[in-house]
């Protein structure tokens, strides 16, 4: 995972579990929706049931992810460069880096 300048990042890596990975960005809230829209970093991708972690008003939470859509069309996996709405149910910090902790094998 790299290190990220955005302020308070560091705190998140120090509890992020081992294997974690740096997967998207925050960008606009969709409150309406309970929705973010994201977009998916180079190399990595996001499916339906990973669990991820994120920054929401200044506190760190986890979700599992149990919605995406491209162009309002439900996908189960988000690829790099996709802008693409992620359900969470609550707001993001814009900006806020979102965290894919392990996948369970």
């Amino acid at each position: 995972m790299t290190e990220s300048s955005n302020a308070g990042e560091s705190s998140a890596i120090e509890c992020l579990p081992p294997g974690s990975v740096a997967v998207a960005d925050a960008g606009d809230n969709f409150p309406k929706h309970g929705a973010v829209g994201a977009t998916i970093r180079e190399g990595e991708e996001l499916k339906i049931g990973d669990s991820i972690m994120y920054r929401s008003n200044g506190t760190w939470k986890n979700r599992v992810v149990d919605s995406i859509q491209l162009n309002h069309v439900p996908i189960k996996t988000a690829i790099p460069g996709e802008p693409v709405g992620i359900y969470i149910g609550e707001e993001v910090d814009e900006g806020a880096v979102i965290y894919r902790l392990p996948r369970e094998e």
